[in-house]
């Protein structure tokens, strides 16, 4: 589903339809024994924190600063430290500053959010891997790395487990099961590998561009001018149809690759944005081939060259649709980007070493047998390095590349989660919904400090898309409304299909509800959302359904012991599925979730 109007900095992909899903709601009264709190306040002024790690110039961590020996910038003015947490191996509490000055931020409309994280906060390690970029050889190395590095793990460190094939793969919600996690990665290692499809493809343009013009010539006579003549227009219409097949075809390549990272990008926004409703700080190792704008610039270079058209390096034949699908990934790249470092994500970016050039590479003088000019550079692999160079650096974490000795390297994470120090400041309403940047600066000399480069207030609307994604992927709830989700009966599934429709009813305390009284009625709006992390991993959510409220006065005292109930029905196949709702009340501002686990069977 696209992005909706006036939403630019929405997800598209938490927006879609739930494809899986046949939608037919209700809402009735229902008697309600319990009477629920109401939903968590509304909060207008928050606590940002900014997760550091500072290391010598040895990269030893240095884990014995204080809060004065910080100093933190937002749009590169100096901001108070109002909350310093210490990193957990130095086993000191977080202190809270003394009150900041006055006129440095609003502090009047709600209480302030908890203080930057103690140390108990337990450590999360993402698994990430884009199993349609990443070619058998280096896959299979990366996971048996990646698999020594979670044995490795404490007790009391959890892990999570997911993956983009063809879209969101979730193998296994965070969890400190070991067996649960080696079941995770086992299934992650089965899954086929579609990059060396990729990579064929792009070989095969590359020889056909090669041996382009090479078709041998029909030669009636050299000794005949008329033939000579007819011979040389046969041969330029043969390579100007070579040429437009070629072309077309490079173009369909790039389109397709374009496509495929747009989407790998997207399926890790939604992972990130979930975590977003997580406390503290968390760690995503992310094993990928990156992300290049201009997967089809090499070839079409090349084409060009061999043309003719033009013998600088620099020429790049424009194709609208590329252009248009490359400035949408990269607007993805950068979504995620900012995601990630609201969320408090730290990525930690695998990526292969490169490759030798071949002899028939860019990089070597030789652009086909017989041809004078050496090919154009690729810089393909640049770009897909520069990337995961960035989203590592903007987040705080690091860069590593694949070899033998990867689980050694990966003990860097594990290390700067004990070193992590949490620097605190509020933020109000006049920050608006824009980025600011973040500068932090060690005033002891000799140090270095990595942490994420911005921030920014999200809105309601975001937040209510992490707590919804957190609900259907990770099971992580905030019900202080007391909400209750029932499953009916599945009917039966109809001929010819293995899906079975599911009733779903979900129930709301009235008393939970902001209700205004209007004239003879007490009146509410509320918004449901239906999110479902299926048991193939694709995660699923809604639109959203609004619900009009309006209880008559003379029954507004026994409606505040009883429910709302919304129905809906999901179409859903055998197997094992996670559901999750949440309501947003749009009079107070507020929302709840909750989720069930649901086992359905095959008939």
């Amino acid at each position: 589903m696209p992005i909706q109007p006036g939403w630019p900095r929405s997800w598209p992909a938490l927006r879609r339809a739930l494809a899986a899903a046949t939608f037919a709601a209700a809402a009735v009264l229902a008697q309600e024994p319990e009477v629920a709190a109401p939903f968590a306040e509304r909060v207008e002024v928050e606590v940002v924190n900014v997760d550091v790690v500072v290391t010598d110039r040895d990269g030893r961590r240095v884990t014995d600063l204080g809060r004065d020996d910080f100093e933190l910038r937002v749009d590169g003015h100096p901001v108070a430290i109002e909350y310093f947490g210490v990193p957990s191996l130095t086993a000191r509490p977080s202190v809270p500053a003394p009150p900041a000055a006055p006129g440095l931020e609003p502090q009047t409309v709600a209480p302030l959010l908890p203080p930057a994280e103690a140390p108990t906060v337990p450590a999360l390690l993402v698994i990430f891997v884009d199993q349609s970029a990443l070619e058998r050889r280096v896959r299979r190395d990366t996971l048996a790395e990646l698999r020594e590095f979670v044995a490795a793990r404490g007790d009391d460190e959890r892990v999570m487990v997911a993956a983009f094939e063809d879209h969101l793969r979730l193998f296994a919600a965070p969890t400190s099961d070991g067996a649960e996690i080696e079941t995770a990665l086992a299934a992650l290692e089965a899954l086929p590998s579609h990059a060396g499809t990729v990579r064929a493809e792009r070989t095969r343009l590359e020889h056909e561009v090669r041996e382009f013009g090479r078709a041998a010539p029909l030669v009636r006579s050299v000794n005949d001018a008329e033939g000579f003549e007819s011979n040389q227009m046969r041969v330029a219409r043969r390579q100007e149809t070579e040429n437009t097949r070629i072309k077309a075809e490079i173009e369909l390549f790039a389109e397709q690759e374009l496509d495929r990272q747009s989407r790998s990008v997207r399926a890790m926004s939604e992972i990130v944005a979930a975590l977003g409703a997580l406390p503290g700080r968390k760690a995503a190792v992310l094993a990928t081939a990156g992300f290049s704008s201009q997967p089809g610039s090499f070839l079409l270079r090349f084409l060009a060259r061999k043309r003719e058209y033009d013998s600088s390096l620099s020429s790049i034949p424009k194709v609208q649709r590329l252009e248009e699908l490359g400035m949408r990934l990269n607007f993805d790249f950068e979504e995620l980007v900012e995601i990630a470092q609201n969320a408090r994500v730290a990525f930690y970016t695998v990526a292969a070493p490169p490759e030798p050039p071949s002899p028939n590479s860019a990089e070597f003088e030789s652009a086909g047998r017989d041809q004078a000019l050496p090919p154009p550079r690729d810089f393909t692999t640049v770009d897909q390095a520069s990337s995961v160079t960035r989203l590592a650096a903007a987040t705080g974490g690091k860069l590593f590349l694949l070899g033998p000795d990867l689980d050694a390297k990966l003990g860097e994470v594990r290390d700067d989660t004990g070193a992590v120090y949490s620097l605190g400041f509020t933020t109000g309403a006049a920050a608006g919904d824009k980025d600011h940047s973040i500068e932090v600066a060690v005033l002891r000399p000799g140090l270095e400090v990595r942490h994420r480069e911005s921030f920014r207030r999200r809105s309601a609307e975001e937040r209510q898309e992490e707590a919804l994604m957190a609900a259907a992927t990770l099971g992580e709830t905030a019900n202080g409304a007391g909400l209750r989700l029932e499953q009916g009966t599945p009917a039966p599934a109809e001929k010819g299909e293995t899906a079975r429709l599911v009733p779903i009813a979900l129930r709301i305390p009235i008393a939970s509800l902001a209700l205004a009284a209007v004239g003879p009625l007490h009146q509410g709006r509320i918004r449901v959302w239906i999110g479902v992390h299926a048991g193939n991993g694709l995660v699923t959510t809604d639109a959203g359904t609004p619900i009009e409220i309006a209880i008559p006065d003379g029954d507004f005292e026994r409606a505040l012991s009883e429910v709302w109930v919304h129905r809906t029905e999901l179409r859903l196949e055998p197997g094992r599925h996670r559901v999750a709702a949440l309501v947003a009340d749009e009079g107070a501002g507020t929302f709840a979730t909750v989720a069930m686990e649901i086992e359905i069977g095959e008939l």
